[in-house]
Order: structure tokens, then C-alpha cells, then sequence
């Protein structure tokens, strides 16, 4: 069925024209802003034209193809008008794309000439193009002509090349003319409901065929273009404060852009109230109770859809009309616009009757000329018009492989996809191609990737079917790997420290050198102290190092078997101990954490893994260690595990690093994106607190799980982000008849004071103080909270001068053992993350509930039978080779 063609054609002319055409009108008007910089039309016509003068004097004319590979910046918009002034058509390349992918695309384009900035230079593969640094070569650009160039373009010559995805891993080069996009223009400026004069946000990337919409719809009409940085453009709390701030009126979003824009603007109360028009495309709009909440708010905003795929572009527009509450949930795609037609058929290409599902089919002016340099896969897409029998801009059809139909009122609803192909913020991803990189892992069995759901937020969900022994070899590999970094560590010279305290390995993350020690001395001296009052009496240490903790628990003990990973540690501690009292009862062994080899027939009252597990290779290795483990360890006994770096810390830790080492006057979008990275590089294990406490479900043996903050006057990354955890194995202990008395450090407003005084007055078993401010960490999650907001300073110097000083620290407490007849113990609140802690005093010992030690209030702990490391070892190899796209990054 033919749904309302509009025959009334134009002698179109090209962009370049329309553009300067509208610098004729207004040349003084502000064409486009990044930050401070802005450039008014006749400044943007003359830059544009002097680089188009270079280009061709390159060689650049019509349907020649120029590389773009730039930053988010005014230069990226300047070469894509230069490129279509001199007649060239722009091939946009994502500087965020592997090298292999950018490769193929300067390959397969063979680009004459490539735009790009002079810090992108050494990230491209080798290519043949000529290279333009906009940067660095303005100074030449710049003696060129100013004035409009002449050229023999047609409507009919290309505008852009775009790369999309392609079920075979390659991708599929989309060649756009200038007829189809004029097309485009044309009507979205007959169509638009905001002033002439008003602001458009450049959001998509130029490599995202909506980029060519938002640029030249706003200056074909005379209005200003709002860049905004990489930074910017992916966090949804600065992009809403910036809306506002720059009284932006048009928005062009994916439809996962927009519900986070709603639920941000939801969440802190912003409404850009000069916002009139948003426009969304890419992928499936849904009206969810965020967006329509932020639509009511915006009373004289316009919601439009749009639909249309890279070998078209925009074909349908539908705006959403009435209250937002009353929008169907899946709104229609609406009518084609002008110029173009759409079909729905079957299989026989026979049009459907309305109600009916069919495939979409596009025609008229809006066409692509096809894939470059694939002849074989244009014709199956671009197919002869069964039902135009003369040859006009409709003798072709695109055929989609969309599913639709037709609503009652003649709009028309989209309902998904033929093949597997889908979309995932606005960008076509082709499943079988991601299975096809999957399979290649020589570990794996099988791969199959599905588009899932959550939140109204659409993602890729890999499910992996192993090969045999997969997961040993990499774990030795990684394990071999950290037992030459300890080999390394431990052979410096001893004579660098005194007798049984070997400080190899030691390094501050603040400042990349060694550790005072000092700092090490009281961190051994509390972990020792802490293994003492456990009374142990035979004891296994895994990966007990250089000694530090053998040479001074060993004395207290009737035996005391350690092993390592390094061969070096071990050597140093044979040679400490020979002809001393130590080497009767000290034996030790190389091997790793879980080859227990020789040992398990052994019986232990005491285990010690100290500063260890952080090295191990994932979640499953750590378990089976504890599953061997704690068959070696008597009722009774304990398996104290020190050290532990903590999962919930681990921004607060990152956050900290980065707040020491970065200046006062660097950006703190600059530093939000650093700390992301140093998480996301993050190579040690951490743990959250459930996970130990999760082990009492695990594995019956287990009575109960204690956790402990770290003791120590220092502040540094071993006291304020590790913990301990003591595991009890034995017979649980009833402790349904101990009542303690709760209280709460901040609603009943307490002091170290009132609490010594009620535990002297009143005497109670046990007392628990909930929710105590952390003062080791309370300025860092502070800072990760203020890194949040919408009111974040703009350097890291007033984000520093607004951090304030809060809280108890954790010796405070401690202190009070010396004056009270308890016992004192710190443990986290919740998991940590927050910055509070309890403390729990214990009169006499009294045996203490589990529930006391961590987590108590936390969700359900995790599980102890994920694929750990196999999911590890799979990112690390698919990285390098997966077709990154903008859509594969959180905003």
C-alpha cells in the first residue's frame, strides 16, 4: 500500500548552497559554540571555505571520498562543511574505534585525504591518505581564499559515506547524496516548531547519520549549533545543567538518551524550560513514566519520533500530541515525509492489507546509492520498485527488514525486526556478528548473544558455553604472572632493611614509592597483635611472603608451616631462621595458594592468608582455596584472612588516588573520567563483605564470619579501603539469649563520652553503636558524591576546598579498651560504601551473634558459583576485536 507521496519536487540545491545562501541572510548571527569558543556564519563561511580551497588543491571534487577522524570540537564541524564545499563527501571516523576497524574503513573508502588533530596522529593505522592536521596546519590553510568556492556538484554527487554494521564483521559503507539529505532538510525546516533563531545540541556522533540533521537543519535556518565535549555529551547530569545553561530549544536523542535526560531531571529538579522541541530516533521510543513526567513539566516542548535507517535516513516523523499522560506506550513511527514512500509487504512483495503486519519498504528521493564496493549485498537490499513502471527517484526500494502495520488512523507502528539485527542506542547491531567474534575465543564451546531489556535500558547479554579445562590454564598463566612480580620484589638486597623485616613489594598508590616504614611497621604490628588474640597454636600461612608476619607470630606457636608463590621469600626466610630456635618449629614450601600438596594431611588450629587474595586470579579460585582450606582447620579453629581490599571501597580508593595526584586547576569532568578508568583497569580482586559472610551458606563447617575494619593512627590505603575477615569453623554458637542494646551515633546525637559513660553506668553484655561517620574515608565518599551532582565545581581545587573534615576515626575507639572492661570491634555498616561504621562492645568475652559483623542490613549476598575469571579472560581477548561504537558506552 502506497501511503501518501508527495510528487511535488524541487531543483534541489546542494548543502554547501543552502548553507551559504543563509550566510547571505544572516553572517553576523552566531553560527556554532563549543565552551568560550563560538564562530559567527560569515566566520564559519570563511574558515570553511579556506580549508575547502586546500582540499582541492588536493584533488578533492565531487564524489571523491575525504576521511574526517577528529574530536568533538569546532574543527570537526568546520572540515565536514569544507569537505562538502569543495565537493568532496566526508567519511567519518571514530577516534574511539579499534585500529583494526578504522583500518578496514581508510582501506575500503580509500579516502584520498584524512582530517583529522595532531594528537590523533599516532593512534592511526597505516593508511595511504593525505593527512590535514586542523590543528597544526592551520597556518597554511589559512592563506587561502576566503571566498565561496565553485564546483560542478549535483544533487546526484555524494554528501557522506557511513559506515554501519555487517553480519560478516565487516562493515557496510553507506553512500549518501546530496538529493536525499536537501530532501531532508528541506522538510524538517518546514516542519519545525522552534524559532529560526534558537539552539540546536550537536549530541550524536558525526559517525551517527542524525549528526548531518542536528548540523545542517540549524544552519540552514539561521540558528546556532551548541558542541559539547565527549565528556559532556555522556554524562547525563552535566548535558541537563548545560540544556539550561545554554537555553538550548531542539534536542535531538536516542531514545535511551532521553530516558536518562528524565530520570536525572526527575531526580534532581531541573526542566530546561527553553527547551521547545526533542526529536528522537535510532530506536524504538518508549514513553516511560520518567519521560512522560519530564514532558509535563515541559509544557511547550514537542516530542517527535522519527524513523528512517542509515540507507535512508528519516522516511517517517510522528509527534506525540495531548497530555504525555495519556501517549501510548510505543508510539507510532507515524507518516512517510515529503518525496518519499513507504510499503509494507509480504513475501510475495504484495502490499498488506492495514492491521496486518508486513515487511517496510522505502522509496522515492530518500534512497542511498548502496553499499560501497558491494554490489552483491546492494542488490539484495536495494531491490528493483515492483510497482513504479518508469524510470524515476522511486524505480528502487530499500528493503528494511523491519516489521510494521498500520493503525486505523493510517499511522504506522513499528513492531521489530526480521533477522536478528537490532538497534542498541540508535546504532544497528547484528548480533550473529558479535557471536561470530565470540566463537573465535579457542575456550569456548558456544556463544549466543540476545538483546535484553532492564529498566527501559535495551543491552547485549552473552551467554557462553565453555570447552573442557578452560579456566586452569589461565589462572596458572596469572598466577605465574604475580610469581614474578613477587620473585622480582623480594630479591632486593636485605640489607636494605633489618633482619625479618624485608620491605620488598611495598608501594604507596598515592605517590608510587615506598611506603614509610614506619606505616608498615604499625600495619604488621596490628595484624599481629589480631592473629594473637585468636591464641594460635599450630598455624598455616599462605603466601606468607618475606616473613614479616612469621618471624613474630612463629615464636608463640608449637609449629608453623608458610607457603608461597615466590621462591625468593622463601629463600630469605630459610636463611633468617637457619641455626635460630625458629627452624624447628618453622617449615616452609613452595606452591601455590591452592596446591595444598604435602600439607593436607595436616590439621591446623589457625590459618592465616594475609595480603594475598587480592592476587588471586578470580571469585572461583578464591573459594576453592577456602573450600580446601577449611577442611585442614579444627573445630574451634579460625582462618583469619587480612588484608582484604574491599569491593564497595573500591571508587572511594580511586576517587582518593586521583583527588592527591591530580592539580588544582584540572577539570573535574577530567577527573571523573580517570577515576572510571583506573576502576575499570583494575586487575586485583576485591571482595565486598557479604561475600564472606555468604560463606556460612556455602559451607556448613563455617559457625560464623567476623568483620573487621583495620587497625592504625596512619591514614593510607591499608587502614581506610581493607578490612579482615575471620572465619570460625566449629559448631554454631546459640546466641539467641543475648539482647545488646542499640544505639544510633547520630540520632541520639553520642559522643565517645556518652558511650563509655553508659557502658560504666549500665553495664550492659553487649552495646552496639550503629552508623558512625568514617572519618578515614569520609571526605572521599564526599567527594564521589559531590563528582555526582549538578553543582559540581568546575577544578579539582574547589572541589577540594569544598570537602569538609566529618566523622570518628576508628582508633578513637580502640583507645577505650585500656578504660572499660570491653572488648572493642569495629565492623562496616551495611557494606562500607557509605562511610559509616558500627562498633560492638563485648563484657567478658560474651559470645557474639554473626549478625553483628557486617552487612547486616544488606541485600542478598552474591553467589559463590559465577564464572569469575572465565568472564574476566572473555572481555580482555573481545575488546581488541569487537566493532567498538559509541552505542557500547554508557552515556
Amino acid at each position: 500500500m502506497n501511503v501518501n507521496l508527495n510528487n511535488q519536487q524541487d531543483n534541489y540545491r546542494c548543502i554547501p548552497q543552502l548553507f551559504e545562501a543563509q550566510v547571505e541572510r544572516t553572517p553576523d548571527a552566531v553560527a556554532v559554540v563549543f565552551g568560550d569558543q563560538q564562530l559567527t556564519y560569515r566566520d564559519l563561511n570563511a574558515k570553511a571555505n579556506q580549508l575547502a580551497h586546500h582540499l582541492q588543491s588536493l584533488g578533492v571534487e565531487p564524489d571523491v571520498l575525504v576521511g574526517i577522524c577528529v574530536e568533538r570540537s569546532v574543527e570537526m564541524v568546520v572540515g565536514l562543511l569544507a569537505i562538502l564545499k569543495a565537493g568532496g563527501a566526508y567519511v567519518p571516523l571514530d577516534p574511539a574505534y579499534p585500529p583494526e576497524r578504522l583500518a578496514y574503513m581508510l582501506d575500503h573508502s580509500q579516502a584520498s585525504v584524512l582530517l583529522t588533530q595532531s594528537q590523533l596522529v599516532s593512534q592511526l593505522p597505516k593508511h595511504q591518505a593525505s593527512v590535514i592536521c586542523l590543528d597544526t596546519d592551520w597556518e597554511i590553510i589559512s592563506t587561502q581564499k576566503e571566498e565561496n568556492l565553485t564546483s560542478s556538484l549535483t544533487v546526484d554527487n555524494l554528501a557522506y559515506l557511513i559506515y554501519t554494521s555487517g553480519s560478516t564483521g565487516k562493515p557496510k559503507g553507506v553512500a549518501m547524496p546530496h538529493r536525499s539529505l536537501v530532501n531532508l532538510i528541506k522538510w524538517q525546516l518546514e516542519n519545525t516548531v522552534v524559532a529560526n533563531d534558537s539552539k540546536t545540541l550537536q549530541f550524536a556522533p558525526i559517525s551517527f547519520d542524525v549528526s548531518f540533521q542536528e548540523i545542517f537543519s540549524t544552519w540552514c535556518a539561521g540558528a546556532t549549533l551548541v558542541l559539547i565535549s565527549e565528556d559532556v555529551r555522556r554524562d547525563p547530569v552535566f548535558l541537563l545543567n548545560l540544556l539550561a545553561e545554554q537555553e538550548v530549544a531542539r534536542l535531538f536523542l536516542p531514545f535511551v538518551a532521553l530516558q536518562q535526560i528524565a530520570e536525572v531531571a526527575e531526580t534532581f529538579g531541573i526542566f530546561p524550560a527553553s527547551l521547545g522541541e526533542v526529536i528522537t530516533a535510532g530506536e524504538q521510543l518508549q514513553i516511560t513514566p520518567a519521560i512522560a513526567n519530564l514532558f509535563e513539566k515541559l509544557k511547550d516542548c514537542t516530542l517527535h519520533n522519527h524513523y528512517g535507517p542509515s540507507e535512508t535516513h528519516v522516511v517517517t516523523s510522528f509527534t506525540l500530541k495531548g497530555s504525555p499522560s495519556s501517549w501510548p506506550a510505543l508510539p507510532a513511527i507515524g507518516r512517510p515525509i515529503v518525496n518519499t514512500e513507504i510499503y509494507l509487504l509480504d513475501q510475495s512483495l504484495k502490499p498488506v492489507p492495514a492491521g496486518v503486519e508486513g515487511e517496510l519498504y522505502i522509496g522515492g528521493v530518500c534512497l542511498g546509492r548502496g553499499y560501497l564496493n558491494r554490489p552483491e549485498i546492494t542488490a539484495q537490499r536495494f531491490i528493483a520498485n515492483p510497482f513504479n513502471k518508469v524510470k524515476t527517484d522511486s524505480d528502487r526500494l530499500y528493503k528494511t527488514g523491519d516489521l510494521a502495520h498500520y493503525l486505523p488512523d493510517g499511522n504506522i507502528q513499528f513492531l521489530g525486526r526480521l533477522d536478528d539485527q537490532v538497534k542498541i542506542r540508535g546504532y544497528r547491531i547484528e548480533l550473529g556478528e558479535i557471536e561470530v567474534l565470540l566463537s573465535q575465543h579457542p575456550n569456548l564451546k558456544q556463544a549466543v548473544v540476545l538483546a535484553r531489556e532492564d529498566n527501559q535500558e535495551k543491552r547485549l547479554v552473552a551467554y557462553l558455553v565453555p570447552g573442557q579445562s578452560e579456566s586452569a590454564p589461565v589462572e596458572t598463566e596469572q598466577v605465574q604472572q604475580w610469581e614474578k612480580v613477587w620473585d622480582e620484589a623480594y630479591s632486593k638486597p636485605s640489607d636494605d632493611w633489618e633482619a625479618g623485616f624485608h620491605l620488598g613489594g611495598w608501594y604507596d598508590s598515592y605517590t608510587g614509592k615506598n611506603l614509610p616504614e614506619e606505616q608498615v611497621r604499625e600495619w604488621v604490628d596490628h595484624t599481629v597483635e589480631r592473629i594473637l588474640s585468636m591464641h594460635p597454636k599450630r598455624i598455616l600461612e599462605i603466601g606468607c611472603g618475606t616473613g614479616l608476619l612469621l618471624f613474630r607470630v612463629a615464636p608463640h606457636c608449637e609449629s608453623y608451616w608458610g607457603t608461597d608463590i615466590a621462591a625468593q621469600g622463601l629463600r630469605y626466610i630459610e636463611e633468617q631462621i637457619r641455626n635460630s630456635p625458629l627452624e624447628k618449629l618453622v617449615k616452609v614450601s613452595h606452591s601455590p595458594a591452592d596446591d595444598l600438596a604435602g600439607i593436607d594431611s595436616e590439621t591446623f588450629d589457625t590459618v592465616v592468608i594475609n595480603g594475598v587474595i587480592q592476587f588471586f586470579p578470580n571469585m572461583d579460585y578464591l573459594v576453592s582455596v577456602i573450600e580446601k582450606v577449611v577442611q585442614l582447620v579444627q573445630p574451634g579453629g579460625s582462618i583469619f584472612i587480612g588484608d582484604v581490599e574491599s569491593f564497595p571501597l573500591l571508587e572511594a580508593f580511586h576517587t582518593s588516588v586521583q583527588l592527591h595526584q591530580a592539580p588544582s586547576s584540572e577539570s573535574t569532568m577530567a577527573l571523573r573520567d580517570r577515576i572510571q578508568e583506573r576502576i575499570a583497569e583494575t586487575k586485583k580482586l576485591t571482595i565486598a563483605p557479604a561475600f564472606f559472610l555468604a560463606l556460612e551458606e556455602h559451607l556448613p563447617q563455617i559457625s560464623h564470619v567476623e568483620i573487621q575494619l583495620k587497625r592504625g593512627h596512619y591514614q593510607n590505603e591499608l587502614t581506610r579501603f581493607r578490612y579482615d575477615a575471620i572465619i570460625h569453623v566449629g559448631q554454631k554458637v546459640d546466641t539467641s539469649a543475648v539482647a545488646p542494646l542499640c544505639l544510633d551515633w547520630l540520632k541520639d546525637r553520642l559522643t565517645l563520652s556518652d558511650i563509655k559513660r553508659q557502658l560504666l553506668e549500665t553495664k550492659p553484655q553487649i552495646l552496639l553503636v550503629n552508623r558512625v561517620p568514617n572519618a578515614r574515608i569520609w571526605s572521599d565518599v564526599q567527594a564521589i558524591a559531590t563528582l555526582a551532582s549538578p553543582n559540581c565545581p568546575r577544578t579539582v581545587g574547589e572541589l577540594l576546598d569544598q570537602l569538609q573534615e566529618k566523622g570518628v576515626e576508628p582508633e578513637d575507639w580502640w583507645s577505650l579498651e585500656s578504660e572499660i572492661p570491653y572488648s572493642i570491634n569495629l565492623t562496616w555498616s551495611g557494606n562500607g560504601a557509605d562511610g559509616y561504621y558500627d562498633v560492638v562492645f563485648t563484657a567478658n568475652f560474651a559470645p557474639l551473634a554473626p549478625q553483628f559483623w557486617g552487612e547486616q542490613n544488606s541485600e542478598s549476598p552474591p553467589k559463590l558459583g559465577d564464572l569469575g575469571g572465565f568472564t574476566k579472560t572473555r572481555r580482555s581477548r573481545i575488546h581488541t576485536s569487537i566493532q567498538q561504537r559509541p552505542n557500547f558506552a554508557p552515556l
